[in-house]
């Protein structure tokens, strides 16, 4: 005779469905092809910046100073009011008083990849209060947008200023 299955607890802690979720899409859906920019700009990064040795040879490309943000995005992060009002000026400024005059790199990288996975916690938290369904099945609907194209999107324009907005 079997024991009646109880049910999955109702906990948190399967919000962590998410982030992998969208991981995998910016993995596979930024254009500059995540993988193989963390593996090219980021050691290549800390071999020349922070004298970390490496196998990996340099290569003094676009890619390598933008790490995996698109250099398009990076450059709507620099634009700022110094010119007169410029649109996505705001972020740019912002960006300019809290680290003046320069910008990490890896901090604005570990960032963007932080903003959208936290545009998907804020929904998973928006359906869970208006639904008041379990966090499992929450965390795994959420899950499966994150790899969806709505994933890849997201996946694409990490870093674009507007996400923050």
């Amino acid at each position: 005779m079997k024991s009646p299955s109880r049910p999955a607890p109702d906990h948190p802690l399967w919000l962590a469905l998410i982030p992998t979720g969208y991981l995998v899409s910016f993995a596979y859906g930024n254009w500059l092809n995540s993988t193989q920019c963390i593996t090219n700009s980021g050691i290549n990064f800390l071999q020349k910046e922070m004298g970390v040795q490496s196998t990996v040879q340099y290569l003094d490309y676009w890619e390598a100073r933008t790490l995996c943000i698109d250099p398009y995005w990076v450059n709507q992060w620099l634009k700022n009011y110094s010119a007169g009002l410029v649109k996505r000026g705001f972020l740019g400024t912002s960006l300019e008083i809290l680290s003046p005059g320069e910008i990490n790199m890896v901090l604005l990288n570990i960032a963007c990849v932080l903003i959208p996975i936290a545009i998907l916690l804020m929904m998973a938290l928006v359906i869970r209060r208006q639904t008041r369904r379990t966090w499992l099945l929450i965390s795994a609907f959420m899950a499966i947008i994150a790899l969806s194209p709505f994933g890849k999107v997201l996946g694409e324009t990490t870093g674009d200023p507007l996400q923050v907005v």
